[in-house]
Order: structure tokens, then sequence, then C-alpha cells
């Protein structure tokens, strides 16, 4: 099983970093394989989430490998017309 997360309206303020990290972590969470943010400054929560150390073993933070095949991603969602509902469902 792999698991997804859609953010939607959350920034990642720095007050609840750690908190953050704790559930965004590889060992804690480590099927994680697709993160969708849905807000319209997009760009700016991806460049936070990306600037945390998880685990994940790659410059970019939360993007990498989960298995030898399957890789991690951080996906842009701008349009906030409606939540997304992923298609992997």
């Amino acid at each position: 099983w792999l698991l997804l997360l859609v953010v939607i309206g959350y920034s990642f303020p720095f007050f609840n970093r750690e908190i953050d990290k704790l559930l965004l972590d590889k060992k804690a969470v480590p099927k994680l394989a697709k993160v969708y943010v849905q807000d319209p400054k997009a760009d700016e929560i991806i460049d936070t989430l990306k600037g945390f150390d998880n685990g994940w073993g790659y410059p970019n933070g939360l993007e990498g490998y989960i298995d030898n095949d399957i890789k991690m991603e951080i996906v842009r969602l701008k349009t906030t017309t409606q939540f997304h509902m992923p298609h992997e469902l």
C-alpha cells in the first residue's frame, strides 16, 4: 500500500515545524508516495516541504525513493474551485 497526502490550506508554519516533520518522516510514513499541495500559493508551500530533512536522503527533502522503483513526488495544484480527489483513489 502506498499513501497519498492532500494538503489544503495549510502553510506548514514555523511554530509547528517539529510536529510537521514527525508526520512526514520517512521512518514514520515509509510508504508516502505522493503529496498533493492544493493552494494558490502552492509554490511557497512546496519550497517549505522541500526544506524538511526527514530521512528521505535526497537534497530535495521529501522527494526521494520509497523503494527501488517507486519515487515519492510532490504535486502542485493551484486550482481551488473544488477539493482535489487524487486519481489513484
